[in-house]
C-alpha cells in the first residue's frame, strides 16, 4: 500500500490580498513577493510547483535559489543589515526572472530573514497541536491558513472566508486551544457557511477549545449569549456548525 505522504496534494497558496491561488494563471495574477518568499523558504512553493507541473528546470532554479541563499548566510553567520539587503535584492530579482514578473512592479522587500520568521506558522503548529495521527495532521495542515491561535487570527480568517464563495472544507476554521475562550459573533456562527473545529494542544489534551458566542444589542453593546466547548466531530468528513440553542 502506498505511503499517504507520497500523494500529491494540491493545496492552495494565499497571495495578494489573501487570494486563494490554485493555478499558474492565478499565481501570476495575484503575485505577492512577500508571501512567495515565505512559501519559498518553508518548502511549500517548490512543493506547489511540482504538483502543478512546472517544468523541471524551473523547479531546479527555485531549489538552487534557496540553497545558494542558505549557503551565503551560513558562511557569514552574523548577517549585517547591508548584506541582508543585498542578498534579499538578489533573491527577489531571481524570483522575478524565474516567474517572468516585471521587477519594476514589485515593492521593496527589506529582509528575507524577517519574512522567514513570520512564515513558520506550520512548523509552530506541528510542535504544539495534538493530532491523532499523520493522516489527520496532513489533512488539516492543507488548510494551515485556516488554523488560528489567537483572537486576532480568528477575526482575520473569518473576514477572509466570508468574502469567498467556496464552501466545504474551504470554509472550516480550526481553533487551536489557547486556554481562554475565543469570541464568535452570533451571525458568523449561524448566518454563514463557516464551520468551527477545535484542536487540542499536546500539553493539554484533557482540555478542549472553548468559545463565547456574543451579539451586539440594540444599544450597541456586546452581550454574551452562550459559552461552550468546540469538540472534534466524530465523522471527520462531516463538519457541522454549532447547533442553535435557547433563544439563539
Amino acid at each position: 500500500m502506498a505511503d499517504n505522504r507520497s500523494k500529491k496534494i494540491k493545496f492552495a497558496l494565499y497571495l495578494k490580498n489573501n487570494e486563494e491561488v490554485r493555478s499558474k494563471s492565478d499565481f501570476k495574477k495575484h503575485f505577492d513577493m512577500t508571501a512567495i518568499i515565505g512559501y519559498l523558504f518553508d518548502g511549500k512553493l517548490l512543493q506547489w510547483m511540482r504538483v502543478h507541473d512546472y517544468p523541471n528546470a524551473t523547479c531546479r532554479a527555485v531549489d538552487e535559489l534557496v540553497k545558494n541563499y542558505n549557503r551565503k548566510t551560513m558562511l557569514l553567520k552574523n548577517l549585517s543589515p547591508e548584506n541582508e539587503k543585498i542578498f534579499t535584492r538578489k533573491v527577489t530579482s531571481e524570483i522575478c526572472k524565474i516567474f517572468e514578473i516585471d521587477e519594476s512592479e514589485i515593492g521593496g522587500i527589506e529582509s528575507i530573514e524577517q519574512i522567514i520568521k513570520s512564515s513558520n506558522k506550520e512548523y509552530d503548529i506541528i510542535q504544539v497541536a495534538a493530532f491523532e495521527d499523520e493522516g489527520e495532521e496532513e489533512e488539516i495542515l492543507q488548510y494551515v491558513n485556516q488554523i488560528v491561535r489567537t483572537q486576532e487570527e480568528l477575526d482575520e480568517v473569518i473576514t477572509r472566508l466570508k468574502s469567498q464563495k467556496k464552501a466545504g472544507k474551504y470554509k472550516i476554521i480550526y481553533l487551536l486551544n489557547k486556554g481562554t475562550p475565543y469570541e464568535l459573533h452570533k451571525e458568523d456562527v449561524f448566518d454563514t457557511s463557516i464551520r468551527f473545529v477545535g484542536i487540542n494542544r499536546q500539553s493539554s489534551t484533557k482540555d478542549v477549545t472553548k468559545i463565547r458566542i456574543v451579539q451586539t444589542n440594540y444599544e450597541g453593546k456586546i452581550e454574551l449569549l452562550k459559552e461552550e466547548e468546540v469538540k472534534k466531530p466524530e465523522n471527520r468528513d462531516k463538519f457541522s456548525n454549532l447547533e442553535r440553542v435557547g433563544k439563539l
